[in-house]
């Protein structure tokens, strides 16, 4: 591969051997155009997944049923006074992740009682900076 391929051109005058590349330049540009800075990255967030389960009929603890993920679930994040501050949704992993200030929340399931026979909510302090991870547990009341 020419390694000169990403050049702008030859190197300016008085910096001899010194090479001027597009790539860098390009990135830089694009990470200041989206906001991108490394707070970003550290920022408080709630990350989870959602399972469904028992899955098979007659579950026990020598003969558990793995928990499934489920997809395309609606959550409501609410602060501690019961105000409702974000809606997540999960992917067909079951992975959600939310950005959020430090603080208490609540995470609950948007319309579990259509589906799901129970759906506890999930209560969690999340500090500065900090990445809380969470299990949301539906239960399809299969027994």
């Amino acid at each position: 591969m020419d390694s000169r391929r990403w050049e702008l051109g030859p190197p300016l005058p008085g910096l001899t051997g010194m090479r001027t590349y597009l790539a860098p330049a390009l990135l830089a540009i694009a990470a200041a155009a989206c906001g991108q800075t490394t707070a970003a990255v550290s920022s408080s967030s709630i990350s989870g997944v959602v399972r469904v389960g028992p899955t098979c009929p007659a579950s026990s603890q020598t003969h558990p049923c793995p928990l499934k993920p489920v997809s395309s679930e609606r959550l409501h994040i609410f602060d501690s006074a019961g105000r409702l501050i974000k809606t997540a949704t999960s992917d067909v992993q079951g992975r959600f992740r939310v950005g959020v200030p430090a603080g208490g929340y609540v995470v609950a399931p948007v319309n579990p009682g259509r589906r799901y026979l129970r759906t506890p909510s999930v209560h969690v302090n999340v500090s500065a900076g900090k990445v809380v991870r969470i299990r949301v547990v539906l239960d399809n009341g299969m027994r």
